[in-house]
């Protein structure tokens, strides 16, 4: 399945993550900074930005607004709830009315009438298997707020229970060189049911730029010092020197992991973040540079072994 804009149409392949521009789990940002990389995305053919109400507690969605106003038509962008930063403590909540609620707050914050993707954001099993929740989801649909609906998850065993039980027309989950595991089960799934997916951390929450040490450290505030213990950090930097081979004198690696991601049939759009617009620029470089079957294989390879051969 392939998403249109609602003036018709058809989202490009490469678009944009705004988790980073949020400005509260991945160090410090700058909002002018923000607002030129949406900008020249947009410039460079970039249609499908993918935000949260939780990111920056609505700012990444605000700043999408400013960014893209007067220039809506044509654009698709997805956002996702599930996360109840109106109260204290913050907490999930999936329940219809809070849903509604979240539709309502993104609809003002992105200054629009209708939401183009409303996705559910990370929720468990048991709230997949809720039937009063895609019952509000098609409500919502059906009263024109929002276009299309889906679900961001972790796994894709809950990926698969969201199309069976909930009808979701697309699935957001992990998918890079270093996290295969969608592709064996869950993207032929997708695709014989016509559900869009959309791969996001193509790479790796950065690992795959390959521009980090065994000395690298992250801020209290970046969400990465707390991601990996020190041992795994160390074990990605080894897999991630396996693949430096997809790197050559036209393409650096992280243009060749997005174009690996980009190369799976089944994937509709890839959503790497950009702080910047050098790393902006970096992201649209890897557009028209796909990897060889063979370079293709020997990943698929070395991901099976565990990095090992």
């Amino acid at each position: 399945m392939k998403f249109t804009s609602a003036s018709g149409t058809e989202i490009g392949r490469l678009g944009l993550g705004t988790w980073v521009i949020g400005g509260d789990e991945w160090g410090p940002t700058d909002d002018q900074e923000s607002i030129d990389v949406i900008r020249k995305a947009r410039d460079h053919g970039v249609t499908f930005f993918d935000t949260a109400d939780v990111y920056g507690k609505g700012h990444s969605e605000e700043l999408l607004a400013r960014a893209l106003e007067g220039h809506r038509d044509g654009t698709f962008i997805a956002t996702k709830a599930g996360n109840d930063f109106y109260q204290t403590p913050e907490r999930k909540n999936f329940a219809p009315a809070f849903l509604r609620f979240a539709v309502e707050q993104s609809l003002r914050r992105l200054r629009t009438d209708a939401l183009d993707l409303f996705q559910l954001h990370n929720p468990k099993m048991a709230v997949i298997q809720t039937p009063e929740v895609w019952e509000e989801l098609n409500r919502l649909k059906d009263e024109g707020k929002i276009r299309y609906y889906g679900i961001s998850v972790y796994t894709p065993e809950e990926a698969m229970e969201a199309v069976r039980v909930g009808g979701v027309q697309s699935v957001q989950i992990v998918y890079n060189i270093l996290a295969q595991e969608p592709a064996r089960e869950l993207f032929p799934f997708a695709q014989e049911r016509g559900v869009a997916v959309i791969a996001r951390v193509p790479l790796q929450y950065g690992l795959l730029t390959a521009k980090y040490t065994p000395e690298t450290t992250f801020s209290e505030s970046d969400h990465r010092a707390k991601r990996w213990t020190r041992e795994e950090f160390l074990e990605n930097l080894r897999r991630v020197d396996r693949v430096r081979f997809l790197a050559n004198a036209q393409r650096t690696l992280a243009q060749a992991a997005t174009a690996f991601v980009l190369g799976n049939p089944a994937v509709m759009v890839t959503i790497p973040g950009a702080r910047n617009t050098r790393q902006l620029e970096d992201n649209l470089g890897a557009l028209g540079q796909p990897l060889t079957p063979e370079e293709v294989a020997k990943v698929v390879r070395l991901y099976d072994t565990g990095f090992a051969d």
